[in-house]
């Protein structure tokens, strides 16, 4: 007489490798879903704990995904947040055609600062930055934070602009502006 053949809980066995594998998004999810299928089945064909396994690591890289992610947000918006203050008070300094504290907050030549000035002083406050594009630089300890997005003046609307802060010595300063 021949043994039976062994029985494979193939859910279990699914949900295993999904757990192990688990760095594509769906992954996770499939490793879940045929964990708890894997789990009803375990009770006729066994395979309990790698359903058990499989789920657990399915949890963790969804958990650990979500936590990246929410970590980039975070951070990316911390460092937009960072240097949109800094372009703020200079637009608005260069709008009040305050070119000293423009230049103060900035590393503009007074030319650069008078020209821009001129070309601000009609469109009224800058209210806020949207930033559509962000970049970090560190080049020899000197940290640049580089945004490009779109300004938002009281009487101009919105216009297209590029802007790049460096670390000066704890304080950010503009070093480049630009609005269209």
């Amino acid at each position: 007489m021949t043994p039976a053949p062994a029985r494979t809980n193939v859910p279990a066995l699914i949900s295993l490798i999904c757990g192990i594998v688990g760095c594509f998004i769906i992954t996770p999810v499939i490793g879940i879903i045929t964990g708890i299928i894997g789990l009803a089945k375990a009770k006729v064909v066994g395979g309990r704990g790698m359903a058990i396994a499989g789920i657990i690591l399915s949890v963790l890289w969804i958990v650990g995904g979500i936590a990246v992610v929410g970590g980039t947000y975070w951070g990316v918006n911390k460092i937009a947040g960072m240097a949109k203050q800094p372009a703020i008070d200079t637009i608005n300094a260069l709008v009040d055609g305050d070119i000293a504290k423009a230049r103060g907050l900035s590393v503009l030549s007074e030319d650069e600062a008078r020209a821009m000035s001129d070309q601000l002083k009609s469109y009224g406050k800058c209210t806020d930055l949207s930033v559509s594009g962000l970049n970090s630089s560190n080049n020899n300890g000197t940290n640049t934070i580089s945004v490009t997005g779109t300004a938002t003046f009281e009487k101009a609307g919105n216009k297209s602009f590029s802007a790049e802060a460096t670390d000066a010595g704890g304080t950010l300063k503009v070093t480049k502006l630009g609005i269209d």
